[in-house]
């Protein structure tokens, strides 16, 4: 069953969120990255360990878009933040947030990633979607024009 923090974290207090598990889903992922992740803080708790895990398979299911597009329609949001924890692990699951985001065109996408490998040329291109690189002081290939977000 996919599980959404309707009511967002402290920090996007009342913005949803769609997250992940960490690390086995970084696929652009540094040392320094694994070392400080965000996501180790939450992971220890076995109730959201077993939800982005079960998040996970979710997302690799054909009726995925279908489901996600249903559930945000249902919260009503203006502002959706795709992980808090976990990212883009493959261009397939990439395409898919895609396909979500022009299906809700008056809903802002929040998107923090270190996936820099994966083609992000169409999802660049849509206005709903707010897409930060996420830098760490070891990461590389980083994508010369865009939105930053620098760590540490």
């Amino acid at each position: 069953m996919m599980y959404i923090q309707k009511n967002g974290n402290s920090k996007l207090r009342g913005i949803p969120i769609f997250s992940l598990p960490p690390k086995i889903t970084c696929i652009g992922s540094t040392p320094l990255c694994r070392k400080y992740c965000y996501g180790n803080k939450s992971w220890i708790y076995p109730n959201v360990r077993k939800r982005r895990l079960e998040n996970l398979e979710e997302s690799k299911k054909p009726s995925f878009v279908k489901e996600m597009v249903n559930k945000i329609k249902s919260l009503n949001t203006k502002y959706f933040r795709i992980h808090e924890t976990g990212d883009f692990y493959s261009q397939e699951y990439l395409n898919k947030w895609i396909k979500i985001m022009k299906q809700l065109p008056n809903v802002k996408f929040l998107i923090f990633t270190k996936s820099f490998q994966l083609n992000w040329s169409e999802a660049l291109k849509l206005k709903n979607a707010i897409i930060y690189w996420s830098v760490f002081p070891d990461s590389e290939n980083i994508p010369k024009e865009g939105r930053y977000a620098y760590i540490i």
